[in-house]
């Protein structure tokens, strides 16, 4: 498709057409917030691990704020799936309730760092290579 005709395309449906990775929670810094990305089922209801993961914990640390299912999914080229989350406000006592209840289940926690998708157990990827979706 042309550009003109993609250009056309994009403003009649009021979107972009094609892979927008801008769109990836974490991709794009939103100051109040941060983002982390838990490891999963990729079949899975994200929203069972999520609870899961604050009811692994064993004292809150967060003082004010909040944490939410993000809605998007990444898969590593590899086929593993993680889960975005988000927290805000306590910045710091919540990014020790996810660290602290993702231990505790087990999982690996993720993060977005530039253009890379970083595993703490040290593998980075492109997010460009990694597939992801919005539930």
């Amino acid at each position: 498709m042309s550009q003109s005709k993609k250009a056309e395309m994009e403003r009649i449906l009021g979107a972009k057409l094609g892979r927008d990775e801008s769109r990836i929670p974490g991709s794009v810094s939103v100051g109040t917030k941060e983002f982390r990305y838990y490891s999963g089922n990729s079949d899975g209801n994200p929203n069972d691990s999520f609870s899961e993961i604050f009811d692994a914990v064993l004292t809150n640390h967060a003082t004010k704020g909040s944490a939410n299912n993000s809605g998007c999914r990444i898969f590593l080229p590899d086929g593993t799936a993680f889960y975005a989350l988000s927290y805000w406000n306590d910045i710091e006592g919540w990014r020790k309730n996810v660290e602290e209840g993702v231990k505790a289940l087990g999982l690996k926690l993720a993060w977005i760092e530039n253009d890379d998708f970083v595993v703490e157990d040290g593998r980075r990827f492109k997010v460009a290579d990694c597939g992801f979706e919005f539930y």
